[in-house]
């Protein structure tokens, strides 16, 4: 996902078990600033991302972008915001 034709990129392969999250973001989900000049964050993201892994990737991915509008208090946010929710299931077609 990178634009930047000089930089090195490292790949590699992790097996995922039903349940796991894959959860991928711009830096425009953590530097969402709110009108006190705070950050949402990486440690916020990860309680939302927490606090609702039962939800579907579709609706964690809509509760993670609502969360950042909702604290930064604007209409408009200041730089994009790209989410990409990945979730492993099971299965059950045996």
């Amino acid at each position: 996902m990178g634009l930047l034709s000089d930089v090195r990129f490292e790949s590699g392969s992790k097996d995922l078990l039903p349940g796991d999250l894959f959860v991928l973001y711009t830096d425009g989900v953590v530097e969402a600033h709110n009108y006190d000049g705070m950050e949402f964050s990486r440690d916020r993201l990860l309680a939302v991302v927490a606090s609702h892994s039962e939800v579907s990737a579709e609706d964690l991915t809509r509760t993670i972008y609502s969360s950042v509008v909702d604290f930064s208090g604007k209409d408009r946010l200041e730089d994009d915001l790209t989410v990409v929710v990945l979730k492993a299931v099971s299965n059950t077609s045996d």
